[in-house]
């Protein structure tokens, strides 16, 4: 049957041509509007992203919950959960050479987060400068040793870079301990999806485990989640309307031009009647006579929009939504010839083989 329906779509190039046509400019004004919104989408998505909305806050409002570092590790290990990163209370940070000195905020910090670059890979015990306290500090180079407020002594073993949620500790020095056990004062966790996190936030309050349950208070940002779900919510809406009507006109178009290429081959499915062919069988052959233009069709129609979208924006918006075009595109050109088959396999063939 496919190779029949092979040859009798090579037998109509007109019609193959014109189906193929059809379902190429369907998946391309689909993707060109579309495919355009969803890219830009992203984009906004991502912004407001960078504010926050994956990011969880557990903070010890009265400092005393006593936050063990244990608590970081057992929360970067949920399944929901990108990174975790302890931060302890703010301590003053001056140099060694300069005991004097002004003073800069130097907080410990267990855990990681691609928010916070170091230029060391292994951090040994140490602290890390910022460019900011590195000035405030006298510091021509990240050298040295810096001695906090509490009579510890740390060596300088390089510097960082604070961005996003974690932009504040950039003012300050960052102080690495291995060793560091405790207290926190407060834990700063991305979910790795926007709807995991309620669900991240629960976790992380019941995993803990302060001293004191009442002194620990979970943030998220809920009103940049309402806005990010507006967001989805409006463009999602733009998106299947589009869908729908550019399916629905090329529906339309198909059926007209299955319908015309049918009625000029009544003869020839009068024949196959007449010759043994079931009505299922007809309906068959004019269904993969009609696939095939329509799948090169919406393949070269995907391809064709996908570029247009990355030519529009600079970004490409995705396999999975171009894929689902193609199909969409497809399956309502199948849908489309059902009628004029069944219009084709149930006509009487005697009458159309009577010569008139």
């Amino acid at each position: 049957m496919l190779i029949e329906g092979v040859r009798v779509a090579r037998s109509q190039p007109g019609l193959s041509v014109l189906l193929a046509v059809i379902s190429l400019a369907v998946c391309l004004l689909t993707l060109g509007t579309t495919g355009q919104s969803i890219s830009a989408e992203r984009a906004v998505l991502a912004r407001i992203d960078e504010g926050g909305t994956r990011t969880i806050t557990v903070v010890d409002r009265t400092g005393s919950a006593n936050i063990s570092t244990a608590a970081v590790d057992r929360i970067a290990a949920l399944s929901g959960v990108r990174w975790a990163l302890g931060i302890g209370r703010t301590i003053d940070a001056h140099t060694v050479t300069v005991p004097n000195g002004p003073p800069v905020p130097a907080r410990p910090v267990y855990g990681s987060s691609p928010a916070l670059r170091s230029s060391q890979d292994a951090q040994p015990r140490g602290a890390l400068v910022s460019p900011v306290s590195q000035q405030s500090l006298g510091l021509d180079a990240a050298t040295g040793a810096l001695r906090t407020s509490d009579g510890q002594t740390y060596p300088v073993v390089g510097v960082f870079e604070a961005s996003g949620v974690v932009g504040d500790l950039g003012d300050g020095v960052v102080l690495v301990d291995p060793d560091y056990v405790g207290p926190l004062s407060s834990i700063v966790i991305e979910a790795g999806d926007p709807a995991d996190v309620s669900n991240v936030a629960d976790a992380a309050r019941s995993l803990t485990a302060p001293d004191d349950a009442s002194a620990i208070a979970v943030e998220v940002s809920e009103h940049l989640a309402r806005a990010r779900a507006a967001v989805q919510g409006e463009v999602g809406s733009f998106g299947r309307v589009v869908v729908v009507q550019a399916l629905a006109v090329g529906l339309l178009l198909s059926s007209a031009t299955v319908y015309a290429g049918v009625t000029a081959r009544r003869r020839d499915f009068g024949r196959r009647r007449a010759l043994g062919a079931t009505r299922p069988q007809l309906v068959a052959l004019v269904l993969v006579q009609i696939t095939i233009p329509a799948a090169i069709g919406a393949s070269l129609g995907s391809l064709a929009g996908a570029a247009v979208v990355r030519w529009q924006t600079g970004g490409w918006p995705g396999w999975q939504f171009p894929l689902a075009i193609a199909v969409l595109t497809v399956g309502a050109a199948v849908l489309a010839a059902i009628v004029p088959a069944c219009v084709a396999a149930f006509r009487d063939p005697v009458a159309v083989l009577r010569v008139p």
